[in-house]
């Protein structure tokens, strides 16, 4: 980046005197795809718990 260029300045809808040259929505996409990974990650893992349990019960 040189000084005089032109460039694109988003700003942030809820605070609107936030601003920067990155995309908050390119952003937001990228933080929703990390929180999908994380929920299913969770369920895998109360659902191994259980199996686990109702398995041990059992026998």
């Amino acid at each position: 980046m040189a000084i005089g260029q032109q460039v694109t300045v988003y700003f942030d809808r809820d605070a609107p005197v936030t601003n920067s040259l990155t995309d908050y929505e390119a952003a937001s996409r990228n933080n929703v795809g990390f929180s999908r990974f994380l929920i299913v990650g969770i369920i895998v893992i109360i659902a191994s718990i259980l199996y686990s349990k109702r398995r041990s019960i059992r026998h």
